[in-house]
């Protein structure tokens, strides 16, 4: 997972990202990217893996 890398302009870049948790795999090739100005909004249900991906975004949490 890349965090600072992408075209210019973007604050957030995220490439192929995978996140397995308990034998469940939450998100597999995941991709997108943040620009600056952008407003982004997180929705899922409970379990969906959240929390998960903010947690990878900002170190908390290593990627499998």
């Amino acid at each position: 997972m890349e965090t600072n890398a992408g075209r210019a302009g973007d604050l957030l870049t995220v490439q192929n990202a995978r996140l397995k948790r308990d034998g469940r795999t939450l998100f597999d090739n995941l991709s997108f990217a943040v620009s600056a100005g952008s407003r982004i909004a997180v929705t899922g249900p409970n379990g969906s893996g959240k929390t998960s991906l903010l947690d990878l975004i900002t170190g908390d949490l290593g990627l499998d």
